[in-house]
């Protein structure tokens, strides 16, 4: 019985992860389009963009890396208070890549802070415009602890939807409990075809 009891709850899991079956028994597998985006998420490239060599407008604001070298954009945290909004990606700097139709932003690699020992907070909104990313829910918020003013040693993990490419995206940040606080950084970009 122990045994049997084992196989259904594997079984249920299973069905549970996948979305195998459905109430109105037509459904096969629903969870598979999220099992194939999910393989395309981590089996997709990765590029990391810096501020462009020649921006332009709210169309050319990122190159990719590789490009030249670039600097990092800056954000600078306002009296305990949200920064104003910077833009960081362009409606021209996506898609990186020829052919490929959605991008998520998927890491921070922060290389120079202002404050010691405090608790950075950036926040990141993709939409026609901040304010509109703010309004419609499509902004992430992601936290920095440094502990030194060197960066950090790895990349951020981002957890943001994906977009459709030629989408804008923005960032503020905020530094608890101080002043001003400058944050510098690189983001990195996943980019898919579907």
């Amino acid at each position: 019985m122990k045994k049997l009891f084992q196989v259904v709850l594997s079984l249920s899991l299973v069905v549970f992860l996948l979305g195998i079956g459905s109430e109105d028994g037509k459904t096969i597998i629903q969870g598979g389009d999220e099992i194939i985006q999910l393989k395309r998420h981590f089996h997709s490239s990765g590029d990391f963009f810096g501020v462009a060599a020649v921006p332009a407008g709210e169309t050319n604001i990122a190159d990719d890396i590789i490009t030249a070298t670039l600097a990092p954009f800056q954000l600078d945290a306002a009296d305990d208070a949200w920064s104003g909004w910077t833009q960081i990606l362009g409606s021209t700097d996506t898609p990186n890549r020829a052919g490929n139709t959605y991008f998520d932003l998927h890491r921070l690699l922060v290389t120079d802070v202002e404050q010691l020992a405090t608790a950075y907070f950036i926040q990141i909104g993709c939409d026609a415009t901040a304010a509109d990313a703010l309004t419609n829910g499509n902004y992430t918020t992601v936290g920095y602890y440094n502990v030194s003013n060197v960066g950090s040693k790895v990349p951020i993990e981002v957890q943001m939807p994906r977009y459709t490419v030629t989408t804008k995206c923005w960032a503020r940040t905020i530094a608890v409990g101080k002043n001003t606080g400058t944050i510098d950084f690189y983001f990195g970009i996943h980019e898919y075809v579907k």
